[in-house]
């Protein structure tokens, strides 16, 4: 069978690695309502988050490459006063959404873990 005129014009593979996914992932969660930060398992791993080391903000974040799709886990932290499942709902949402259009992967699943309530930065007294 002849080939189709638009893969005729393939040069080769394009493949796209955990850490793209990982970046993805870390500026949604950044931008999303009520997520107060990425959170590691481990006492090293928060001083290291605080220090600004995404390696160590990448541990608590787990992506599993598929052909065509992907799959996500983040841990959070959330701030106190917000609803836990409508936040983590709206993380999902906006994680699968990003990945799609950046990527073009198909999403199979986003994981979210909730750590720790976090409070809030008290702006009356600054």
């Amino acid at each position: 069978m002849a080939a189709s005129g638009s893969s005729a014009n393939v040069k080769g593979n394009i493949q796209i690695h955990e850490s793209v996914i990982t970046s993805i992932v870390r500026k949604v969660a950044s931008e999303t309502e009520g997520v107060s930060r990425i959170s590691g398992s481990s006492l090293v791993d928060n001083i290291a988050e605080i220090m600004g080391s995404k390696r160590i903000q990448d541990r608590a974040i787990s992506v599993q490459m598929g052909k065509a799709s992907v799959a996500v886990e983040v841990s959070v932290n959330l701030y106190f006063g917000f609803k836990l499942p409508e936040v983590a709902a709206n993380l999902q949402s906006s994680i699968e959404s990003e990945i799609k259009k950046i990527t073009g992967l198909q999403v199979s699943n986003v994981d979210i873990i909730i750590r720790e309530i976090d409070e809030p930065a008290d702006e009356e007294n600054e």
